[in-house]
């Protein structure tokens, strides 16, 4: 069974769950390090001990191994030299040692990662073979462990992400992607990789959209999931020697490196400009707006913006496909975006033309200069990634 520190420790009932599943997908293991209680267990586990379901994930996972020979990728893929400059060069993440009860500890400065920057440059073959890499040398270390305990038990990885830097880019289409590429490798055939999951240095846009993405994610992965914002450190020792966690998070060991902008070997680099944002002057007595078209019905529109001496009207309105009359779906009101950045979201329970609406009729005297820029997420990629 799984305890409550996420480790998987088998008793007699469940042992005998194992040994039920073993006699039905016996003739589909590729290998027979596939047929061990541990590693069938994880199967039980993700299917809630439900040996039929467990026997159909497994197969499905077999059938995946015998078409893309993960054993080989990873035996292979490390003598390309994308391989050395992902791994060792850029990457911004990386097994940093064990808990104190033994299992590893994986940190990511996910604000480091240029996912956009990776999709266009590095092609999907060595995405999937890089990340399989990463998967199947886990699976290479887990075995080890294990058997150094006597195969008594088994347990994931224990993940901190930081999420220092992370921006709009971060939440993008093409990045949301990259990131489902990533997990539907996981999910589907390594199952409980994961043991915690600890996410700190949350920004704003982030808490905002936690609140959206939490119905989507699966029970267990939420039951492991901590956010701890940048009140972390108490949490992670209490798991994590100080001597494991990086500089960078408070912690002595060093600082996780790499990231930027990515450019593949030999690519001539340039400056980054960051996330763009759009310029414009609000008149005086008058308003600035931007149209947003949504096909979707649930799509999140989400915002920020910035003005540089003042304060500014922002609301939104609505208006139907063909039609001019606007409804006020987010009243207007001032804001003290001269003081600080304003971020906020708003869901489009309809298709249709939402205007963002920014309001400096109340002022005959000063025109405001404003900087904003905004993203909309359709359901159909949020519930897909």
């Amino acid at each position: 069974m799984q305890s409550a520190n996420f480790k998987i420790v088998l008793d007699d009932d469940h042992k005998a769950k194992v040994e039920e599943l073993r006699s039905k997908v016996k003739n589909y293991a590729t290998e027979s390090a596939f047929l061990r209680d541990l590693y069938l267990a994880r199967f039980l586990v993700t299917k809630d001990w439900d040996v039929d379901r467990a026997a159909q994930m497994f197969v499905g996972s077999m059938e995946w191994r015998q078409s893309t020979h993960p054993e080989a990728i990873h035996e292979n893929f490390p003598k390309a030299e994308i391989f050395n400059h992902l791994n060792s060069v850029y990457w911004p993440g990386r097994i940093v040692g064990n808990t104190k009860d033994g299992w590893p500890v994986y940190v990511e400065s996910v604000g480091k990662l240029d996912t956009e920057g990776i999709m266009n440059k590095v092609d999907e073959a060595a995405r999937i073979e890089y990340g399989i890499w990463k998967l199947e040398d886990n699976e290479v270390k887990r075995k080890v462990l294990e058997e150094s305990n006597g195969n008594s038990e088994t347990a994931g990885m224990t993940v901190v992400l930081d999420l220092t830097g992370v921006g709009w880019g971060h939440f993008s289409a093409l990045s949301l992607s990259f990131f489902k590429e990533a997990s539907n490798l996981s999910k589907r055939n390594y199952p409980e990789t994961l043991r915690r999951l600890y996410i700190v240095n949350t920004p704003a846009l982030f808490t905002m959209m936690w609140k959206i993405i939490t119905p989507m994610l699966d029970k267990s992965t939420l039951k492991k999931t901590q956010i701890l914002g940048s009140d972390y450190l108490d949490v992670l020792t209490q798991e994590i020697d100080i001597d494991v966690i990086p500089s960078n998070l408070g912690g002595n060991a060093p600082a996780i490196s790499g990231g930027g902008p990515y450019y593949n070997p030999g690519e001539e680099q340039v400056k980054s400009v960051g996330d763009p944002w759009e310029v414009a002057t609000v008149p005086r007595s008058g308003v600035h707006e931007k149209e947003v078209v949504i096909t979707e019905r649930g799509s999140i529109i989400f915002w920020e913006f910035s003005t540089e001496d003042h304060d500014v009207g922002f609301g939104v309105f609505y208006k139907r496909a063909g039609e001019d009359e606007r409804i006020e779906d987010l009243p207007v009101k001032r804001y003290d975006s001269n003081m600080e950045v304003i971020r906020d979201l708003l869901v489009a329970n309809k298709p249709g033309t939402y205007i963002l609406h920014w309001d400096n009729t109340f002022s005959w005297t000063k025109r405001k200069f404003l900087e904003y820029r905004y993203n909309v997420l359709a359901p159909s990629l949020l519930s897909s990634s």
